[in-house]
């Protein structure tokens, strides 16, 4: 062989082993599970369900636009996923909106309960949801009634009800059962059931004032001899309690006065070229100035009824009977005894 073609024999090798690795199939690399590329499949098919988060957001939109009912419902969806205090604040505002007063009242309290307990825990964003359930709260405090039923001997399992609607009872250390719920003004007719007694009480509710009904189960249902007073101390300190609730509302007007006022103060100061945003601020200022003005009529009332409580206590020589099932009534608030 000649020297060129020894010379030539090395590239034709090369050639020929390039040439069949180019023509030869490539190793083939290990596939990945099907498993994998048919999961996407699967959740389009069944999309997941929208989240907490989502809904939320879907609730503020429906707010916003003026759809209360649509609203609750997302808001109620959304709170079954997280329970949320700003989702309980949608909640309460959509019930309030759709004029379900009773039950937005009692949802701005649990609102108060959670925001609360997130602020004391140091979640500082929860300090506006606080305060407006806290503002609205009050204003419709101002705008409802109050049921308070204390039931001296109740046996275990006793029912309680207002126009139908059971309510939730509770025990104090006394081992007294009492129920509270709140009522549009107007009359009611509250239910006691126990295990041999069924009263049923008529009552009335007015705004801003509590309706006080007592049953007394350990005396017969038709006591022959009328039931004593209440003593002297008893009054005076019923007195004092209701001191308590003046000065309560004294603080009340002297909070809700002082942020009217900055707010007014701050749209003074761009009058009369106030932006149209800020019209939310006016809003806002009128609510804390109607809280402001009810929390002093309230404080105002409390005082005078503390006044006449502590006269009553002085001047009674001797406790006089009630006849059984009379209302005592006094302003912002009436008792109703029952035995």
């Amino acid at each position: 062989m000649s020297r060129a073609s020894c010379a030539c024999a090395p590239r034709i090798v090369s050639a020929l082993a390039l040439a069949t690795a180019l023509c030869s199939p490539a190793v083939a690399r290990p596939r990945a599970p099907t498993s994998r590329p048919t999961a996407p499949r699967r959740r389009a098919r069944a999309p997941a369900a929208p989240g907490a988060a989502a809904l939320y957001a879907e609730a503020s939109r429906l707010l916003q636009e003026g759809n209360a009912a649509e609203a609750l419902r997302a808001a109620r969806a959304s709170l079954e996923r997280l329970d949320s205090p700003n989702t309980s604040l949608l909640a309460a505002h959509a019930l309030r909106l759709l004029g379900r007063r009773v039950e937005a009242v009692s949802t701005y309290e649990r609102v108060l309960v959670q925001a609360t307990a997130q602020v004391r825990a140091g979640e500082t964003r929860f300090v506006p949801t606080l305060a407006d359930a806290g503002r609205w709260k009050a204003l419709l405090e101002s705008e409802l009634g109050r049921l308070r039923v204390d039931i001296a001997g109740a046996p275990e399992g006793v029912r309680v009800s207002l126009d139908g609607a059971p309510l939730e009872v509770t025990r104090d250390t006394s081992g007294a059962a009492r129920a509270q719920a709140w009522h549009e003004p107007g009359r009611g007719h509250v239910r006691v059931v126990a295990a041999r007694e069924d009263r049923l009480i008529d009552t009335t509710f007015s705004a801003a004032a509590v309706s006080a009904v007592h049953v007394d189960l350990r005396a017969p249902p038709m006591a022959a001899a009328p039931p004593a007073a209440p003593p002297a101390d008893g009054v005076r300190t019923a007195a004092w309690v209701s001191f308590g609730v003046g000065a309560a509302g004294v603080i009340t007007f002297a909070v809700f006065g002082a942020m009217a006022a900055s707010t007014w103060d701050d749209l003074e100061a761009c009058t009369p070229g106030c932006a149209q945003s800020r019209r939310d601020e006016v809003d806002r200022g009128r609510r804390d100035q109607t809280i402001a003005n009810v929390s002093l009529v309230t404080a105002g009332a409390a005082v005078l009824v503390g006044l006449g409580l502590l006269g009553a206590s002085t001047l009674r020589a001797s406790p006089g009977g009630a006849a059984a099932g009379a209302a005592r009534t006094a302003p912002g608030s009436a008792r109703i005894t029952v035995f």
